[in-house]
């Protein structure tokens, strides 16, 4: 079951009795709002993200989830597809992701979160910025301008923000191995293997002659 820890109460004021509720707010002060997301996730999330150079995105009509190299920025993550980019098929039509991060060093899950999605379009102010900064973070990428009008004229920039709910995080992940089933494919292995100069024959191989 996915946990919103956005919603978790804050603790209590420092003036509180022990074992007490905290005061009512001074009045004129505005009611906090419960829905809105928590420093804890925020920073959970940020961090993680910022520091991944690869996250999982399972999205409605995406199929299975799939991996995709993004940028961090302004507090929300961006990815490109299309064209000669990476193949996230759908994703523009998407409204909700459900993002997840592995660590960088063992790839373990660090932190799932839930993201509006939005296309960033060429004549948005994000547009630029964003396009500069996944420039700068693609592998072989061309210069920001020549980058600018390629993913313009064929492929999508995509916005992912959180929503600060938090699917899954540290001492809270869901068991099992979450490995993803291989697609089904007409390639094959079996058969005779090519002959190589000094190697010695499998057993199968001497038996089917």
């Amino acid at each position: 079951m996915a946990r919103d820890i956005s919603a978790a109460p804050d603790p209590p004021a420092a003036d509180a009795e022990p074992g007490g509720s905290a005061p009512d707010p001074a009045p004129g002060a505005p009611a906090p709002d419960p829905s809105a997301p928590s420093q804890l996730a925020r920073a959970l999330v940020h961090e993680a993200s910022r520091k991944a150079g690869l996250v999982w995105l399972e999205y409605e009509g995406g199929g299975q989830p799939r991996p995709a190299w993004h940028v961090w920025r302004d507090g929300a993550a961006y990815v490109v597809t299309g064209g000669d980019e990476q193949h996230l098929p759908g994703l523009d039509a998407a409204t909700a992701v459900t993002v997840v991060v592995p660590s960088k060093d063992s790839r373990a899950r660090v932190v799932t979160w839930r993201a509006d999605a939005a296309v960033v379009a060429p004549a948005e102010d994000d547009w630029a910025p964003a396009v500069v900064a996944l420039a700068a973070g693609r592998l072989n990428a061309p210069e920001a301008r020549t980058a600018a009008e390629q993913w313009a004229d064929g492929a999508t920039v995509i916005r992912l923000r959180p929503t600060g709910e938090v699917v899954a995080s540290p001492g809270n992940q869901p068991d099992g191995s979450h490995a993803t089933v291989p697609r089904e494919t007409t390639a094959t292995t079996l058969g005779r293997q090519p002959w190589m100069l000094g190697a010695k024959r499998r057993a199968s191989d001497r038996n089917a002659h």
